[in-house]
C-alpha cells in the first residue's frame, strides 16, 4: 500500500512545485502526518478550477521544528480558460483537518439511554471566556484544543483537566457531536465536537482559577449559563460569536439533549 507522501508525489502539481518546498514536505516530522494525508486526499480538480502547483508553502518553527501549523498557496487554472490563472491559498493545522476536539459541559442528570445516545437532563451549560491573541480581546472559548487524529478522546479530557480541573472519573459520559467546518474560505480544518456529561452534584469539581500548564494558552476560566438564560434576542446563544458553541448548541437541540425555545 502507498504512504501518503508517495500518493502526493504522483500529484501531477508535484513535479510542477518548486523542489525547496517538495524538499521541506519530505522532511517533515512524524506529528505532521495528518498536513501530509490532506495533500495526498486532496483533488487535483475541482469548483472549476486544476491545481498547477504549491507556489508558497510557510511553516513557522520549521527549523525549530516546532511546528504547529501551515499556509499554503496554490497556482490553479480554470478548467475552461487555460489563459485565467490565479492563486488559492489557505491556512491548515499540522495535524490535518481534524485537528482536534472541542466541546461544551453538560451539567444536568442523566435519565437513561436511547439507543446509543444518552438521555440528560441539562440544566446548565459550561463554556469558557480568555483572551484570544488573534482577537485581541477576550471572548468566548468551548473546552478542548489539539489532538492527535488516534487520541482525540485522551487529548480532550487532558484539556479538560488543565482548562476546568475536571477528570475523565468525573463525567457520566461523553457524547459524539460530528465535526465543524470552522472557515471554508480561510481553513480546512474540521475538528470534532463532544458534549461532556456531569452530573450537577460534581458542578462543584470545576476550578474557577485552573492552572494551565501549556505555556501557548491564554488565560480563560469558565462560565456557567443557565439554560434558562440560553434563548431569545438578549439570551446567551445570541451573547456567544464562538463557532464551537454554536454547533453544540445546534447539535445538542437535535439530539434532544438540550430544549430549544418554546412559544
Amino acid at each position: 500500500m502507498s504512504t501518503d507522501l508517495e500518493r502526493l508525489q504522483r500529484k501531477s502539481w508535484w513535479a510542477a512545485t518548486g523542489s525547496g518546498i517538495r524538499r521541506t514536505i519530505e522532511i517533515l516530522p512524524d506529528d505532521c502526518a495528518g498536513f501530509v494525508k490532506h495533500l495526498a486526499d486532496r483533488p487535483e480538480v475541482g469548483g472549476g478550477v486544476r491545481i498547477l502547483s504549491l507556489h508558497r508553502l510557510y511553516i513557522p518553527g520549521f527549523a525549530e521544528r516546532k511546528i504547529f501549523g501551515m499556509y499554503l498557496v496554490f497556482t490553479v487554472v480554470k478548467t475552461t480558460d487555460s489563459s485565467v490563472t490565479f492563486t488559492y491559498q489557505y491556512h491548515i493545522w499540522k495535524q490535518g483537518p481534524e485537528s482536534g476536539t472541542k466541546g461544551l459541559i453538560l451539567l444536568g442528570t442523566q435519565t437513561g439511554t436511547k439507543g446509543d445516545i444518552a438521555t440528560f437532563e441539562t440544566s446548565h451549560l459550561v463554556c469558557l471566556k480568555g483572551f484570544s491573541f488573534a482577537v485581541g480581546s477576550a471572548v468566548h472559548d468551548t473546552p478542548g484544543g489539539f489532538g492527535d487524529v488516534l487520541s482525540l478522546e485522551a487529548a480532550f479530557m487532558a484539556e479538560l483537566s488543565s482548562e476546568l480541573g475536571i477528570s475523565a472519573a468525573d463525567l457520566d459520559g461523553t457524547v459524539p457531536l460530528g465535526h465543524l467546518l470552522v472557515d471554508r474560505g480561510l481553513t480546512a480544518n474540521r475538528p470534532r465536537m463532544v458534549a461532556a456529561l456531569l452530573d450537577a452534584s460534581a458542578s462543584t469539581k470545576i476550578c474557577a482559577h485552573p492552572k494551565n500548564t501549556d505555556v501557548f494558552e491564554m488565560e480563560s476560566g469558565p462560565v456557567i449559563v443557565p439554560v434558562t438564560e440560553l434563548w431569545g434576542p438578549d439570551g446567551f446563544v445570541m451573547q456567544n460569536d464562538d463557532s464551537f458553541f454554536l454547533g453544540n448548541v445546534a447539535r445538542l437541540v437535535s439530539l434532544g439533549l438540550l430544549v430549544g425555545p418554546t412559544g
